[in-house]
């Protein structure tokens, strides 16, 4: 029978363990869904490495791997994130640095016989309930990704990409101040990365095509009405900054004077760059220029002075499911004065991101530029598809999916559930709550087994007893019962220790009528029970085992394969049309290099060193 196991991960702080290359499908304020492949990718070839004469029972009760320290991992990510460097810190220095420029319309170049100056205009949107748009969103960007390896040391690896969108957006609801829902369809969602010599191209599907943005004044939420989307191309949509449901949150809704300064509310901010907090709000707009009918205004970041009268810096400090980030923006905006509407926004961003629970050290510069073109009345989004968005979002429309990426089988999760590795036998996911991992979820593949072999429940707790060890306590339930979709199952949960820190184990032993089984095991903080919100319930009631033989392949996606589709899926070869994508600059091949990080080296796990765990 072919069993498997997961490989024993390294340590990130004294109790608990947690994959190095911890992959994620957000990565916050810039960078749209450029790493997992990266991560996944790292972390797999580590695995392919293994041995394949593992035991069967440690591969039913599943090979623990704890969670990490947050606090040693947060120390860890701040010593590893570089020094900011200097910003200009006066508007005039800002403007001076600015680089990301719209060229002007014909007949407004200075000099011209028709041009028309303006010492003030008024800068509030004339947007309302049913204004549409067709968009044009292009992001740029190159950077290293750090991460740390098993001895302790960071390595810096050179990434670029490329992304572009095109669709037609419709405000059902809009408030200047409050919460705001914009439907859009989209004609073209795709991206470009490569990764040393690795070129992926994920795009969205076309079922999915359809999405809802929705501003509840404190964030964005995403959703499409066809169901959950794939947790890649939901990050495709949701991670670039700036969007645009929100961007006439740039106006200052008055009048406004050449020279005169504004700031974006510092909770606007926030949704705007999809980080969690903004600790000093930096970010500055001024009146640069009137000429004709458009209006510039340049975005530029002062940092201020201290209670002493000393310079602070203008790099804005943001926080993001445990990470540290360190942001510098400059850019422009052009506003039709006629129209009322903002046209275009450019932006270019550098962005420094320590190492987290959830998200590996980054370096990296990016350009954003967005085209607005307000339509008379909606061309794609007819009523029929309005209709579509009645009643949303619901439960499993915010859920995203795995469908049979590269592991046997297809499952339904809550957004919290990070994934952290992704290979034939294993996927793993960790629960991440206010930058802490309180739980983290093993699914392994067991292969098809003798269905003789099965063990009974009573046999089966007695592997996990024995698998735990000294940090076995009790049991706490279990029961053992059959899915109307044919699956056997054996549920067991178990409570216990691990260095004094408590822990629960939920173990589901989940078999077909074929023999193809797997194990998903949930190991949960006992001390963070109650910021656990039983989510890895809807993992196991949407679990379904895809035996390889039915899987198909599908170029388009991140890991270049994708499962027999679920019902109202795309089918093969139906993602949305590649966009038109810039070019990057041509950059040296992606580098890689190893330093020494000023944190200590990471320790070994107790299984690294002995057989089993303390």
């Amino acid at each position: 029978m072919k069993t498997c196991s997961l490989s024993v991960r390294p340590t990130v702080g004294k109790y608990l363990t947690l994959s190095r290359f911890a992959a994620i499908l957000r990565i916050g304020a810039v960078v749209a869904a450029i790493l997992p492949a990266v991560a996944f990718g790292q972390n797999n070839a580590r695995n392919t490495g293994a041995a394949d004469g593992r035991s069967a029972v440690n591969s039913r009760i599943g090979t623990l791997r704890g969670l990490p320290n947050n606090a040693a991992n947060a120390q860890r990510g701040a010593n590893a994130a570089p020094a900011p460097s200097a910003r200009p810190n006066t508007p005039a220095a800002a403007r001076q640095a600015a680089a990301v420029r719209q060229p002007q319309a014909a007949g407004t170049q200075p000099g011209a016989a028709d041009v028309k100056q303006q010492e003030s205009c008024l800068m509030t949107s004339s947007r309302k309930a049913g204004t549409v748009d067709v968009v044009e969103v292009t992001l740029e960007g190159s950077g290293d990704v750090l991460q740390t390896n098993q001895a302790g040391q960071y390595e810096r690896a050179g990434i670029e990409f490329v992304a572009g969108f095109k669709y037609e957006e419709l405000f059902e609801t809009y408030s200047p101040t409050g919460a705001i829902r914009s439907l859009r369809q989209y004609e073209q969602a795709g991206m470009k990365r490569k990764f040393g010599s690795t070129i992926t191209r994920p795009l969205l599907d076309r079922s999915r095509q359809n999405v809802a943005s929705v501003f509840d004044g404190k964030k964005i939420t995403l959703y499409s009405p066809a169901g959950p989307m794939k947790a890649e191309q939901y990050a495709l949509l949701s991670e670039a900054p700036f969007n645009t449901t929100l961007l006439d949150r740039l106006l200052p809704n008055r009048q406004v004077k050449l020279g005169d300064v504004w700031q974006i509310p510092t909770d606007v901010l926030a949704a705007m760059l999809g980080v969690d907090a903004v600790q000093n709000n930096t970010v500055n707009l001024t009146l640069t220029s009137i000429v004709d009918n458009f209006a510039e205004v340049e975005l530029y970041q002062q940092g201020g002075k201290d209670a002493k009268g000393n310079d602070l810096p203008s790099t804005m400090e943001c926080a993001s499911e445990g990470a540290s980030i360190g942001l510098d923006l400059n850019g422009k905006f052009q506003f039709d004065l006629a129209a009322r509407r903002i046209t275009w926004f450019g932006l270019r961003i550098s962005e420094r991101r320590s190492e987290s629970v959830a998200t590996p050290g980054l370096e990296c510069n990016v350009t954003l530029k967005i085209n607005v073109a307000p339509l008379e009345k909606p061309e794609k989004l007819t009523e029929d598809v309005v209709a579509k968005f009645k009643g949303g979002p619901t439960p499993e429309q915010l859920r995203l999916y795995y469908n049979a990426q590269k592991g046997p089988w297809k499952f339904q999760h809550s957004r919290r559930w990070k994934m952290i590795e992704d290979s034939k036998n294993v996927t793993a996911l960790c629960y991440v709550d206010r930058g802490e991992a309180v739980a983290q979820c093993n699914i392994l593949s067991n292969g098809k087994i003798d269905l003789s072999t099965q063990p009974t429940l009573n046999s089966y707790k007695d592997e996990i007893q024995k698998g735990l060890g000294d940090r076995f306590a009790e049991f706490k339930k279990e029961s053992a019962y059959r899915t109307d979709d044919g699956l056997t199952i054996l549920y067991v949960v178990a409570d216990g220790a691990y260095e004094s820190i408590p822990f629960r184990w939920v173990y589901y032993l989940v078999t077909d009528e074929d023999g193809n089984q797997a194990t998903i095991m949930f190991e949960i903080r006992g001390d963070l029970l109650e910021r656990y919100d039983e989510s890895g319930a809807e993992i196991v009631e949407s679990f379904k085992l895809t035996p390889r033989v039915a899987a198909t392949v599908s170029p388009s996606t991140t890991d270049g394969q994708d499962g027999a589709k679920e019902k109202g899926e795309a089918k093969d070869g139906a993602e949305l049309d590649e966009p038109p994508l810039p070019q990057t600059d041509k950059t040296a091949a992606a580098r890689r290099e190893t330093v020494k990080p000023a944190a200590k080296p990471i320790a070994k796990t107790a299984s690294q060193q002995t057989a089993k765990p303390k």
